[in-house]
């Protein structure tokens, strides 16, 4: 009676065992077809006892990819913070590539295949999310998002890179309108594979604005070898960065801002700012990577067209007072430290330039001409007029997008009047 008591225990012990096994096998299986990646499923114990699991399997490509899948599932749950999201990202790239070494003669192949792209898509969430957490720097703020991340940004490219031996100062038109990983790969392709190019473009950027950067920002940042500055300085931009008749607010927030205090005096301990870096709006080189292509018969659909009599960029337009004094004290700061500056007058679209905007746009390419051009070591191009029709160049009426941008790189490297020896000493 006892014997058989015992046999009847260890028979039943078998039977949980062997469903235990029976109940996570059909789990996973529910999970690989379901599809974690969209990271909304029901979070899984992915150990298995021993028994259920055998050697092979446990080596197999296909296994790996999906621990790696629901290590990044599990992750995500309690994902906070932008590292937390990286490291759910890093497991979902090891998840890519373990189903990617999946045989092409292996049975499991075509699903391996549809678990990649459904786990790019996760790594990519995963990604969006560690910029929408913060992936924050601790630094002062400069009252203006997007001068605070070029300035975080230059910081941690010197420091990794050193400084760059080109750098691209101006407005929103700089920022998206000269593509500096194209200039350095124009430099590769004429034997000069290191020349490092950074594009420092501020959203509102005035001369004034400009001289800050170029004489409060680049000379505080960590010097390479005893260089605190760039080997050649590229200023592109339009009329309006040197118009002193319009308020210049992006200037105005800056001097006020707790950023440009602590420059002034290292002693002053302002509040630090977390800076939000975005993944999406500005690359590692600064530079701002804008898609879109200009269609004026969509875009003044959904835009208003204003007139130039009432565009607040051209009011009271004078290319005297204070922006003409930033512009000598820009030239003149350059020249004393043999820096060449090179001025890039960028181009505009024919339905941009009405009457009222094309009189003010020549007298300021006439001002460029004879109060710039004549001086020791600047050089001046006047592009404004290069491509009134060619839309597909412009994400809107006066700025361009990637492709324009990367043309007017291109078209810079081409120009042999230009000092690009300087980048050889």
């Amino acid at each position: 009676m006892k014997n058989a008591l015992q046999q009847t225990l260890r028979n039943k012990r078998r039977q949980v065992l062997l469903g235990f096994c029976v109940f996570f096998v059909f789990v996973l299986l529910g999970v690989w077809q379901l599809g974690i990646s969209n990271g909304y499923s029901t979070p899984i114990d992915s150990t298995l006892p021993a028994e259920c699991v055998s050697s092979n399997a446990r080596r197999s490509p296909f296994a790996e990819g999906t621990d790696q899948a629901l290590r990044a599932w599990e992750l995500s749950q309690s994902a906070r913070n932008p590292e937390d999201w990286h490291r759910v990202a890093q497991h979902w790239t090891q998840a890519v590539s373990a189903m990617q070494s999946v045989p092409l003669d292996d049975p499991q192949r075509a699903l391996a295949q549809k678990k990649v792209s459904e786990y790019l898509v996760s790594a990519n969430y995963a990604l969006v999310q560690a910029t929408q957490s913060g992936n924050r720097l601790p630094y002062a703020t400069f009252n203006s998002t997007v001068l605070d991340e070029q300035f975080a940004l230059y910081r941690s490219y010197v420091a990794t890179f050193g400084i760059p031996d080109v750098s691209i100062v101006g407005s929103s038109r700089a920022l998206q309108g000269i593509d500096p990983k194209m200039l350095e790969y124009e430099f590769a392709r004429r034997g000069r594979p290191n020349v490092k190019v950074f594009n420092f473009g501020v959203n509102g950027a005035t001369a004034r604005v400009v001289n800050v950067i170029l004489q409060a920002f680049l000379t505080r940042v960590e010097t390479d070898r005893g260089r605190s500055l760039p080997k050649l300085i590229i200023w592109a931009d339009g009329s309006r960065a040197f118009n002193s008749g319009r308020g210049d607010r992006t200037f105005d927030r800056l001097l006020a801002s707790p950023g440009y205090r602590q420059l002034q005096n290292p002693n002053f301990a302002p509040p630090l700012t977390p800076v939000s870096l975005s993944i999406d709006a500005i690359d590692a080189n600064g530079f701002r990577v804008v898609r879109e292509r200009f269609d004026p018969n969509t875009y003044y659909q959904q835009y208003a067209y204003v007139p130039g009599d009432y565009d607040l960029d051209y009011a009271n337009f004078d290319l005297g007072g204070a922006q003409s004094t930033a512009l000598e004290a820009v030239v003149q700061f350059a020249r004393t430290r043999n820096v060449p500056l090179i001025t890039v007058n960028l181009p505009l679209t024919r339905s941009y330039l009405d009457p009222t905007r094309d009189r003010y746009e020549r007298a300021f390419s006439q001002f460029l001409q004879q109060r710039l051009a004549p001086q020791e070591g600047v050089w001046v191009r006047d592009l404004s007029r290069q491509w009134l029709d060619r839309n597909d160049y412009f994400a809107d009426p006066s700025h361009l997008n990637r492709h324009g941008a990367a043309a007017i790189a291109r078209q810079l490297i081409q120009d042999p009047q230009l000092p690009w020896d300087t980048l050889l000493q």
